[in-house]
């Protein structure tokens, strides 16, 4: 029976190109929109939630002189050498400090300073002795140390396969990789910091000594003690200074109305395709009303009938879910960076069972859509008796 509904089902679809093809089309629109703003939102929100879990610092402080604000010094790796005198940690010391690490930013030599890589990246040196930013979230917790010649890489960072790097002239080899953080440590390399000052005076000329100098300060503060605070505390400081909490409410809030915009926009336009989609279906049953009045007066079961229309409507808008599905995938990335230019974000990395859920939810919504189009127009269809629909339409 089912290899007879098929090759009926097939035979309709190829007498009706024009409204199989607005189908197609249709249901293409429809899942692609939802794997893409679902996809979209859902790597927003994964890339904030991963920060406020794994961000180790409390406050930041960083030079005046920077052109970078918060966000995007903690949550890209924009390469940038700015310094403020390490002696600052001085100042920032008080007993509401639980601790405080410090950092050494570099970039890579444009074009070719990074192995294979062309990009100009970010180098981030830090005191292995003091670090809390790095250490909890290496994939290989042999590492003990940081030396010189030895180098981290974030979890962004295009080193598969490989165990040495090149950079600023120096070979360095990879010991350790890092887990996805949010941050901006995703998009780096990690160095022995006092290596990195020694790399940054033989190729970089600058006016500060690098010894004696920091890109960054990161403060966790007491568990009894308030944040807000010890920032009044430190307000005096010649410095920019950020309170990555408030920085990650500002993103929650941001996160929170892209998603009521798009969710908005992609219900609207779900609605419209499903309402495009059952009105083409219900325009190819009424074609045939004729030919399901014959199948019916000669013993056809409606639940027959309706796994009849369900193949043919299966063989248009699964394969038309799939393109979907697999277009809205590929189209994350781009929509993400490109809210990124606009607003900078942490994001979360999108990985294969990322891609596989998503891509398993937009065929499920396929399915749901496919049901609800092909049950409207078959119960309105059932209505009439076999006699009154073989004196409608044409076979």
């Amino acid at each position: 029976m089912n290899k007879i509904l098929f090759k009926i089902a097939r035979n309709n679809i190829s007498r009706r190109e024009n409204i199989v093809v607005i189908v197609f089309l249709c249901v293409l629109v429809c899942s692609l929109l939802f794997v893409l703003v679902w996809g979209t939102l859902d790597t927003l929100k994964s890339g904030l939630k991963l920060n406020q879990e794994r961000h180790g610092a409390d406050v930041v402080v960083y030079p005046l002189e920077s052109d970078l604000d918060g966000s995007s010094l903690l949550y890209t790796g924009v390469a940038q050498s700015v310094y403020m005198p390490k002696e600052i940690v001085n100042d920032l010391t008080n007993e509401m400090v639980s601790s405080m690490t410090t950092q050494y930013f570099l970039q890579t030599l444009p074009g070719g300073g990074c192995c294979s890589v062309e990009l100009e990246m970010r180098l981030v040196g830090i005191d292995w002795d003091t670090d809390f930013m790095v250490k909890p979230w290496l994939m290989d917790h042999s590492v003990d140390g940081l030396d010189v010649g030895q180098i981290i890489v974030g979890s962004n960072v295009d080193a598969d396969g490989m165990i040495m790097m090149t950079i600023l002239n120096y070979p360095m080899k990879i010991v350790g990789h890092m887990e996805p953080t949010g941050s901006f440590l995703d998009e780096s390399i990690i160095c022995n910091i006092d290596h990195l000052r020694d790399l940054a005076v033989k190729n970089f000329n600058s006016s500060i000594d690098p010894s004696e100098a920091i890109t960054c300060a990161m403060i966790r503060i007491k568990e009894d003690a308030d944040v807000n605070k010890y920032l009044e505390s430190i307000r005096g400081i010649n410095a920019n200074i950020v309170s990555v909490s408030d920085l990650q409410l500002k993103h929650q809030h941001e996160i929170n109305m892209f998603s009521t915009i798009l969710t908005l926009l992609m219900a609207v336009i779900v609605v419209l395709c499903v309402i495009a989609i059952a009105t083409q279906f219900y325009m190819m049953i009424q074609m045939r009303i004729k030919e399901v009045g014959y199948l019916r007066s000669i013993g056809m079961k409606r639940s027959v009938l309706f796994r009849m229309f369900m193949i043919e409507f299966g063989l248009v808008g699964l394969p038309a879910g799939l393109v979907g599905s697999l277009l809205g995938m590929i189209l994350i990335m781009p929509v993400v960076n490109r809210i990124r230019n606009s607003i900078v974000l942490p994001v979360a990395s999108i990985d294969f069972k990322f891609m596989l859920i998503h891509l398993l939810i937009g065929l499920a919504l396929t399915i749901v859509i496919c049901t609800l189009s092909t049950l409207i127009p078959l119960v309105l269809t059932n209505r009439l008796s076999p006699h009154e629909m073989i004196t409608k339409g044409e076979l």
